[in-house]
């Protein structure tokens, strides 16, 4: 399990589900790879409301979401998203941002995402990989 510290606190992200991953997916290369630290710590807070809002234990009200503020529609996961998204940003520290890349390559090691170090060009940044020994194993025989 990861952690990601946000405003001194701590908070658990659980190894992502499907739909945690799909959701984060768009976000993972850009958080790890991308030189610009603004849009690559935008892309990893991202990735971790992603696994917040999958976590058995998530309560909308500890990120300052009232029920009353989230529409009744069949989006209401983007909203959580989103709004999960805007919290992080808002409350993370200056000081905070080196950590949230490696909360964000935990994350992705977790799910077994890999780099392929023998491809990488010297001083390139590493990009993940979905392990194949992973997709391997989960197919039936």
């Amino acid at each position: 399990m990861a952690i990601a510290t946000i405003n001194r606190i701590p908070y658990d992200i659980p190894e992502l589900n499907f739909s945690a991953l799909e959701r984060a997916w768009p976000y993972i290369n850009e958080a790890m790879s991308n030189p610009d630290p603004m849009k690559g710590v935008s892309a990893a807070l991202r990735v971790i409301a992603a696994g917040l809002i999958e976590s058995k234990h998530f309560d909308p009200n500890v990120f300052g979401i009232a029920s009353l503020d989230l529409k009744p529609t069949l989006d209401r996961e983007d909203q959580l998203f989103d709004q999960v998204t805007v919290f992080l940003k808002r409350n993370t520290k200056a000081t905070e941002i080196a950590g949230i890349r490696d909360t964000v390559l935990a994350i992705a090691k977790e799910a077994g995402l890999e780099t392929d170090e023998g491809e990488q060009e010297e001083g390139e940044e590493k990009t993940p990989n979905p392990s194949t020994e992973i997709a391997m194993s989960s197919l039936p025989s």
